[in-house]
């Protein structure tokens, strides 16, 4: 999966959860049709929240066609 975000267009908005959004999304080159998440981070002061960082190892290492991190 191509990681440059300028090469998708977002189309919509599928939810919200605890830490982040989820669009929907196009992949440009492709014309696939994707989700992506985007993690809301409030402020950074204190660095990264330790949830968002279990979240964000728990996608690293899942394997599976639909997931790329």
């Amino acid at each position: 999966m191509d990681k440059d975000i300028d090469r998708y267009s977002i189309t919509g908005r599928i939810g919200e959860g605890a830490h982040g959004l989820v669009l929907k999304a196009i992949h440009i080159p492709t014309g696939k049709k994707v989700a992506l998440k985007k993690l809301l981070l409030k402020s950074l002061d204190e660095g990264i929240p330790i949830n968002v960082m279990r979240e964000i190892k728990t996608l690293q290492h899942i394997n599976c066609k639909y997931v790329s991190v």
